[in-house]
């Protein structure tokens, strides 16, 4: 208890004394006092110091070599004096209370009235530049009732020019309780005139006693070892029960507050963690919650010490959440307490109610006797949940491979050298050696004047960087100490020096905003004089300097100060940067502040730093680029990269403006430092490093130089210098045949030498940034080069205007080709093509049938302008009146010229358009296509070998009587309607489209007035059938409406239910075809087909209805794509490198190409293409739009390959100007069709990303892809835009890997019997019999009529949902008309199959769905119907559904909320609640994960979900329905990532995915469940169906209307077998068998010598091994 005691107190005092203190204080404590002397003493050297309280046991240097006279006043005052005072000798003092530590004197220096005023002597003469010294002191303080000061010994040094300087030595924290040791350490540069060392500091009026100084040459310490580290156990968790598998043992509290295990934190690794440790086993969902928490510092607590070892470096990761009652951001920190120190783990300010992530890290570098770690910070009152607390070491030499892969990436370039000569022949086979001289990466150090005197410091200096920064020169403070008193001499020399060594220079700063970095003079002003000094400053410095600083960190450490903002008002701060960019525009103007990369302090997290930045710019500063200081320990590369990809979005420059690491042993500085520099240099938004000094002694951090005082190199400036080697390039070979020689380089200067029999050759050149290879003409004999940007690069300009004709045929014998006919006549020559889909077609409507499937065999060729080879395609284009051109692709080869080749495919048409076109297309523009014989087969009428002709008959009884009328309307009768016969109406402008007559339906009063047939006992159960009707409308002056077909059923037990077949969009200009097709389950009574729909007083017009037998159509085959080219980018010049080249405007707006875009891919796209080139950082900007869809352009219609996915990203911003959010979207035009392929909703002036995808699956004429969105008048940018085909197979691989962490768990089956002592060796097999992951499926009531649909059902899914029988509308169709009947059927099917169901849905938010009756309610009214809804819904159901969807697309809609106000939606929660809290309370939308919706993308649902949860809503699921089309898995994820935040389980709920080709269907579904089941946060997949026609999407099912599984449902099958774990093996000696298996059911059968025994067990989610014991 005392030690915790005595940890807690001195925790304390340190917080306190971390908050008070700032930052830099500490680093750059180089500062005037506040109070000085007349000459103003600014410290040029910074040493720091170590305060000790002493004891007569403790260790003091020897001073033998002590060049301090009279070190111990032994000769009483002798060679001492006072300093501004006067200095007395004593033996004792206050009556013996006082005596000597060591001698029998010590001395005085009283009646001080400054500062600065002390005890000093003289050393002139004593001291030798370049060699360091130590200073060791033993002092105390004394009187004017203070009982601790600050005593500083400080050395005065006069130059031979009269100049004097004051170097900082050592300081102490003195007490007027006991002696205190100073020590520190000093060293002089130049010969000067006078030196002098003495002590100031307390307050005037206290006396400063001193014992004995003591300076002597500093002895050179032995280089410490490397630490020697074995079983690091990279990535191993050292906190016990992290996961709280056992509750919340391990654990304690600090203090007298409370610890309980709860559920709902996320279940994912927060990104930092995950970054680091890769793949991982998912987190449990329990937290620690601490209740009662009297003081901040109170929460979870637990004892590490023996866990952690010594200089390794620990990442600290946790997920932190507080509860309500704060009235402000709250701060949560994890913290260690080390022996009573506190070290900070990390931090996060917060002020919602979600889930936060921590990261941070530590390092132990001497053995501590107890360490802490404990979580603490939100105020007294405030509830703190703690989840997943993780600290790990870190596998450092795992990133820096990484960090490799990515540097090459970004800082290097492909180089073509091309040689030529007068005499060529002695190019080839010459030897090259390339050497880089200089990488063009800034690299830099912090230097100061006095550190220039040193010729070794210089010498390092210039050979090793190549930008410097000056410590203080151009400070304010600097260069005018008193007001009108300037000093630029020092910054003058500073940058002749600069200059004369070709070193750039940033100048920092121009002001500081921290309160203690401004000289007392200017503090003092009012604010009229401080406007006034402000702008003198700016105009004094900046003109003085114009053109010859490159950077300014123009008002330094804004995040952590406010000294002008706080005198001057807030835009003070935006016009230092104004009128900065006025007096200097060639000067980059910068932000700067500290603590952003490590997580360790809230006031400058990125997000802050992110809003400061954004914040100004909005007020107009011309902020050029982030300074990130650097003054980092134990960094962690993750955390690092975090920080810089979330800065990196701002698109500025980042550079590192004084970095420094520090650790007392060198090597472990130097892992550090590599850290550091390695994370800068592979980062793509990184411009520049600046050290903050590299020598001894001339660094404001102890133990961070990379040299000595005396110019040994140690072992962190060997690593940096290796650093350095590492990023020079070297190639070495022979000139090739072509004359070129190929390597891959860093930018920079490089020199080249070539030797050849009979010469030898030196020539240097420059490698610049860029995307292209970089090509150097280099003329051997001549001595000249000259540069190439880029390769020659062809260009294809497509054309907007297409010809009416599209091309010239012509019939040839072959002589004019080459080619000889291969059917032995003629063949035709398409000429004259200007366009690729130009070529050879024929109508063949009247020679096909639908239903049927037809065979294509055509023979090609080419001929003309064509190297190599190029594809031939057949193609149906497909026309229907009023609905434009479809095409449907049959087949293709590759054609080269001088053969003859087969295009093959087939196609099948399941119902009629009006024309169909075939025709022959593909080779590019300008080549001749060549075709010798088309021959188009039925193949599918008979099953004779034999084929027929073209036009084969459909298959099919036709189940319609008189389907034309022929017979007048025999057997046809009006629904609620009259039926009339006609020839013709309107005067003769309507006439039949077939046959002879038509029949209309009049006098229509209701939309389900319409015509009918009743078909009962003609059609079967379990068959499908198609329906086609040729139909228009007329009347009532409606020129469109929907027509419908509907099926009514009449069931054995007098239900009636209504299926509709199809619908199409009627005119009342041309006949239209509806087709459609139906399924019936059940053994119906009584079955009629009708047509309805158009509103009342509109006739419909039919010509003729046909209902007939589907017949089965052959799949298509799985598409065959070659050359995919996974990853490349589609975009001409996204880059743009070459203007605006390849782009064209939409519309009259103007494009631009401009600078300062982010650099950094968007992370979307960076997590499917991996290690990736920077983007340039060049943007479209778009000025003048006049419309929302004015944007830049381009078209990519031969860019494209069908079935292919592709995944768009972008950067898009939108300037000033915008009245609200807008949206931006990337769109295709598609045949001019738009396609969506990304949305973005922006809110600010930052840049964001656009996720999406798409894919063709049809030949298009033409495709263009364009940027669009924000309001007129508001300007658009946008950067990187990048269309490429996504590898789902590498996905693949990542996911199995991710799942067998996170769905699977070690299993120790022991077993023990009679027998046991026998069972070594005997045979064991482990079969899994069911996954316990839930998948399930959407069923309607008329599904279960059907024992085939019944049957795959049960077999495949453990879960169901019904698709409308729960729903309001379907239980209340009308007000008090109750049908529970079909949902009590479907929940008995389920609960006698052992099925668990979700309740889908209590309410629907949108109100097309909502019943009139509901709509026509008041608000009393309405609210007492949902009121009853609850009350009936759940009261019935109570317990029996798992979960419920309680406001079904609250994103989408807002009925309810509109009419009852915001809190309904809470009261719903809460109701259904209360009524049945057994079942857990979702909610549900849809295009939440898929990137195309700006309405509910996944911010907006977290931060709906947060609404309510604020409210008391108890939300415990989140649903994302998961209709979605050619999904792309790292946008899924990061949706999933994004949700998964709110720590509630995440369930697919309606998943289903669209594509004519049940190949691509089944990848799709591929992805969307790998994904789903790879991902921590999913915890269950529901499908919204899978048997064809029971399904809400065409061409989504699984198995087909008949029972035959599809492509996609053997796909399906597949992964749930993938899902299943089986195991063989035997006993071991220890009677075990162990395997790693699926969560769920399993079967276990071992064979004895005497019988074979099966046993049951169950394998349950957990984290560590399951034994399970097995009694044979």
């Amino acid at each position: 208890m005392e030690i915790f005691l005595f940890s807690l107190v001195s925790h304390l005092f340190l917080f306190v004394l971390y908050w008070v203190f700032p930052v830099e204080s500490v680093f750059l404590p180089n500062l005037p006092a506040l109070e000085t002397n007349p000459s103003f003493h600014v410290f040029d050297q910074i040493v720091s110091s170590v305060c000790t309280k002493s004891t007569r046991k403790g260790h003091l240097a020897n001073g033998s070599n002590n060049i301090i006279l009279n070190p111990t006043f032994e000769d009483e005052l002798s060679n001492w004096s006072g300093k501004g005072c006067s200095i007395l000798l004593h033996e004792s003092m206050e009556d013996g209370k006082i005596l000597p530590l060591y001698g029998k004197f010590f001395a005085s220096a009283t009646n001080r009235t400054r500062s600065w005023n002390g005890i000093e002597q003289e050393i002139t003469g004593r001291v030798q530049p370049k060699l360091a010294y130590e200073v060791t002191a033993i002092v105390r303080i004394y009187g004017g009732n203070v009982a601790d000061a600050n005593i500083q010994a400080t050395l005065w040094v006069q130059s031979q020019d009269i100049n004097e300087q004051y170097i900082k030595i050592a300081i102490s924290q003195a007490t007027d309780k006991g002696w205190v040791q100073l020590q520190g350490k000093f060293l002089l540069n130049g010969s000067p005139l006078k030196v002098i060392v003495f002590l100031e500091g307390p307050p005037p009026g206290t006396d400063i006693l001193i014992n004995r100084l003591v300076v002597k040459h500093a002895e050179k310490a032995p280089p410490p070892l490397r630490p020697f580290m074995k079983n690091e156990a990279f990535g191993v968790n050292i906190i016990e029960n992290s996961n709280l598998d056992d509750g919340i043992n391990g654990w304690f509290p600090l203090g007298n507050c409370s610890l309980n295990m709860e559920f709902g934190s996320p279940i994912e690794l927060p990104p930092m963690a995950r970054n680091s440790l890769g793949m991982q086993e998912r987190l449990s969902g329990r937290y620690i919650l601490v209740t009662n928490r009297a003081d901040t510092w109170m929460g979870p607590a637990q004892m590490i010490s023996g866990k952690l070892k010594l200089y390794l470096t620990y990442q600290v990761s946790a997920w932190v959440k507080i509860g309500p009652g704060s009235t402000s951001p709250q701060i949560v920190n994890v913290a260690i307490s080390t022996d009573g120190n506190w070290v900070n783990g990390g931090q996060v300010e917060f002020n919602n109610e979600s889930w936060h992530q921590i990261g941070g890290s530590f390092r132990i570098d001497k053995q501590p006797s107890n360490v802490m770690v404990y979580i603490q910070g939100p105020a007294a009152g405030v509830d703190l949940m703690v989840a997943g607390l993780y600290i790990f070491p870190v596998d450092r030499r795992a990133r820096f491979k990484l960090l490799k892969k990515q540097t090459d990436k970004i800082r290097k370039r492909d180089l073509i050298l091309k040689f030529s000569s007068s005499k060529a022949n002695n190019v080839s086979g010459a030897f090259v050696k390339v050497e880089q001289i200089q990488n063009s990466f800034p690299f830099g150090s912090c230097i100061t004047r006095s550190s220039i005197d040193n010729e070794d410091l210089v010498r390092f200096l210039v050979k090793n960087f190549n930008w410097v920064v000056f410590g203080n020169e151009l400070k304010w403070s600097w260069t005018e100490p008193q007001q009108g008193n300037f000093n630029y001499k020092d910054a003058d020399e500073l940058l002749n020096f600069c200059k004369n060594n070709n070193l750039e220079v940033r100048g920092h700063c121009i002001f500081w905003e921290v309160e203690y970095a401004i000289q007392p003079w200017v503090q003092g002003l009012n604010k009229s004089d401080l406007t006034t000094a402000v702008q003198n400053r700016l105009t004094d410095l900046v003109t003085r300097y114009k053109g010859k600083f490159r950077h300014y960190d123009v008002d330094n450490e804004m995040l952590h100060g406010s000294f002008y903002k706080d005198r001057l008002g807030k835009d003070i701060q935006a016009t230092m940067f104004r009128t900065s960019h006025q007096l200097d525009p060639s000067a980059t103007l910068f932000v700067n502040d500290y603590h952003i990369e490590d997580g360790s302090d809230v006031r400058s997290s990125p997000e802050e730093y992110i809003s400061q930045i954004l914040d100004l710019q909005r007020q107009g500063a011309p902020i050029g680029g982030i300074g990130l200081q650097g003054h980092i320990d134990s960094p962690v590369g993750p955390i690092v990269s975090s920080a810089l990809d979330k800065l990196g979005t701002l698109g500025l420059p980042i550079w590192f403006t004084e970095l420094d690491v520090s650790s007392a042993n060198e090597f472990i500085r130097a892992d550090d430092l590599e850290v550091m520099l390695r994370e800068a240099f592979a980062h793509p938004a990184v411009e520049g490093i600046i050290l903050w000094g590299f020598w001894e002694l001339y660094m404001s951090r102890e133990n961070a130089h990379l040299v000595n005082a005396e110019g040994k190199i140690n072992a962190a400036g060997k690593r940096y210098l290796a650093l350095k080697k590492e990023w020079l390039s070297r190639a070495r070979g022979y000139i090739d045949v072509q004359g070129e020689f190929r390597f891959r380089g860093f930018y920079g200067t490089y020199n080249i030498e070539i030797n050849s029999p009979t010469t030898k050759i030196n020539r240097t050149f420059v490698v610049d940034k860029g995307e292209s290879p970089l090509a150097i003409n280099i003329d051997l004999y001549l001595k000249r080069f000259e540069w190439l940007v880029g390769l020659i690069r062809s260009r294809a300009f497509l054309r907007l205007n297409f010809q009416s004709t599209p091309s010239e045929v012509s019939a040839n014998s072959g002589n004019q080709v080459g080619l000889s006919p291969k059917s032995g006549g003629n063949y035709a020559v398409i000429k004259n093509r200007t366009e690729h889909w130009q070529g050879l077609e024929q109508d063949i409507t009247s020679k096909i049938s639908p239903g049927s499937t037809y065979s294509v065999s055509a023979c090609v060729g080419v001929s003309g302008p064509l190297s190599g080879s190029t594809d031939v395609m057949a193609t149906l284009k497909l026309l229907n009146h009023g609905s434009g051109a479809s095409y449907m692709f049959i087949g293709k080869t590759s054609v080269s010229k001088g053969k003859w080749e087969m295009v093959e495919g087939t196609f099948s048409l399941p119902t009629m358009p009006n024309q169909v076109i075939f025709y022959l297309e593909g080779p590019p523009p300008g080549v001749e296509l060549l075709i010798d014989s088309v021959v188009i087969r039925c193949s599918s009428s008979s099953k004779s070998e034999k084929s027929t002709s073209i036009g084969c008959s459909a298959v099919g009884d036709e189940v319609i009587i008189n389907p034309q009328f022929e017979d007048g309307l025999s057997n046809w009768s009006g629904r609620g309607c009259q039926v009339v016969l006609h020839d013709s109406m309107a005067d003769g402008k309507i006439v039949p489209e077939t046959g002879k007559v038509f029949a209309s339906a009049s006098e229509r009063t209701q939309n389900w007035n319409g015509i009918q047939q009743e078909i009962t006992g003609r059609v079967q159960r379990k068959l499908a059938y198609n329906v086609t009707a040729v139909v228009r409308i007329f009347g009532n002056n409606v020129t469109t409406a929907t027509i419908q077909a509907t099926l009514w059923v009449h069931t054995p037990d007098r239900g009636e239910r209504y299926i509709g077949i199809g619908k199409v969009q009627a005119t009342d200009k041309n006949w239209v075809q509806l087709q459609g097709k139906f399924l019936l389950n059940g053994s119906p009574s009584r079955v009629i087909i009708y047509l309805e729909g158009p509103p009342p007083g509109t006739d419909i017009l039919v010509n003729a209805l046909s209902v007939k037998h589907a017949e089965k159509i052959p799949p298509l085959p799985p598409p065959i794509i070659e050359n995919p080219d996974y990853g490349v980018n589609i975009v001409t010049n996204s880059q743009l490198s070459d203007g605006t080249n390849g782009w064209f405007p939409l519309g009259n707006c103007n494009l631009s190409a401009a600078s300062g875009s982010p650099k950094i891919l968007p992370p979307m796209a960076r997590d499917s293409l991996g290690v990736h080139e920077p983007l340039s950082g060049h943007y479209i900007l778009v000025k003048n739009r006049t419309q929302t869809w004015m944007g830049p352009a381009q078209m990519i219609t031969d860019k494209l390959k069908l079935f292919l996915t592709y995944q768009v990203s972008a950067w898009v911003r939108i300037g000033s100007g915008a009245s609200g959010p807008q949206n931006v979207n990337v769109a295709l035009g598609v045949d001019n069709q738009w396609v969506n392929g990304g949305q973005a909703e922006i809110k600010d002036g930052r840049w964001h990303e656009i996720g999406g995808s798409f894919r063709i699956e049809k030949q298009p004429s033409k495709v263009m892809v364009y940027v669009q969105g924000p309001a007129a008048g508001v300007d658009l940018m946008v950067a990187g835009l990048q269309i490429f085909p996504v590898d789902r197979v590498a996905r693949f691989k990542h996911l199995v890997r991710q799942t067998d962490k996170t769905r699977k768990r070690d299993v120790i089956l022991q077993f023990s019997g009679s027998e046991s002592s026998s069972l070594f060796g005997t045979s064991v097999t482990v079969m899994q019999t069911q996954n316990s992951f839930p998948i399930g499926s959407c069923i309607n009531r008329t599904n279960i009529e059907n024992e085939d649909f019944v049957d795959f059902f049960v077999k495949n899914f453990n879960w169901a949902v019904f698709e409308n029988e729960l729903k309001w509308y379907w239980t209340e169709p009308q007000r008090g008309n109750f049908n529970y009947k079909d949902a009590d059927d479907m929940l008995a099917l389920c609960q006698n199959n052992k099925i668990e169901t979700r309740g889908h849905c209590i309410f629907w938010e949108v109100q097309s769905t909502v019943q009139q009756w509901i709509q026509a309610l008041n608000k009393n009214d309405l609210m007492k119907a949902v009121q009853n809804r609850l009350t009936g819904l759940l009261t019935r159901y109570k317990g029996k559904f798992r979960h419920y969807d309680v406001n079904n697309e609250m994103l989408h809609g807002s009925f309810y909320q509109d009419r009852l106000g915001k809190d309904i939606r809470t009261y719903m929660f809460k109701t259904a609640n209360q009524l049945d809290p057994s079942a857990t309370l979702f909610v549900n939308d849809y295009h939440v994960e898929d990137g195309r919706d700006t309405r509910s993308y996944p911010e907006k649902y977290i931060e709906q979900i947060l609404d309510l949860q604020q409210q008391g809503a108890p939300v415990g699921g989140i649903g994302i329905q998961g209709h979605i089309d050619n999904p792309v898995g790292p946008i899924v994820c990061s949706a999933l990532d994004k949700l998964g935040v709110l720590g509630l389980p995440i369930w697919f709920t309606e998943l289903d995915v669209s594509s004519l080709s049940e190949h691509i269907r089944g990848e799709d579904l591929e992805v969307m469940l790998r994904e789903a089941f790879a991902h921590p946060a999913v915890e269950g997949v529901i499908l919204w169906g899978f048997w064809e026609l029971f399904m809400s999407r065409d061409n989504a099912h699984l198995v087909d209307a008949e029972g035959e599984i599809n492509e996609a449902g053997k796909r399906f099958l597949a992964l749930k077998h993938e899902w299943l774990s089986h195991a063989h093996g035997r006993i071991d000696i220890q009677g075990q068998f162990e395997f790693r298996g699926f969560h769920g059911t399993y079967v276990v059968e071992v064979e004895t010598e005497s019988n074979k025994v099966s046993r049951t067990f169950v394998v349950d989610k957990g984290d560590s091994p399951l034994v399970v014991s097995i009694d044979l």
